[in-house]
């Protein structure tokens, strides 16, 4: 189920993705509860980040950036905000590989 092999991998504080995707959530209720997560590889001077976005045309929408450890091309993906959410408060470990 989990796949050996990855084409963007990225390490996180589990704590400070908790908190912007708690803040997400509040744009994601309105609308179908989608966040997008994308994730930039840095260059050789900088941590790469993932950029959290979610929106509802009522009521606005709203983007937060982490830095983190990114490897690999750029990549997003479109989840449930609840679901991550749920994972997040779930998983003990100090940081978490997406």
């Amino acid at each position: 189920i989990i796949p050996q092999q990855y084409a963007t991998r990225t390490v996180l504080e589990t704590s400070d993705l908790a908190k912007a995707v708690k803040l997400a959530s509040f744009f994601a209720n309105a609308s179908q509860n989608v966040v997008k997560l994308t994730m930039e590889p840095g260059g050789e001077l900088g941590p790469g980040k993932l950029v959290i976005s979610a929106n509802a045309a009522e009521v606005g929408d709203n983007t937060g950036e982490l830095d983190g450890m990114v490897v690999g091309e750029r990549g997003q993906i479109a989840l449930n905000v609840k679901y991550v959410a749920e994972l997040l408060g779930s998983v003990e470990s100090r940081q978490i590989a997406l």
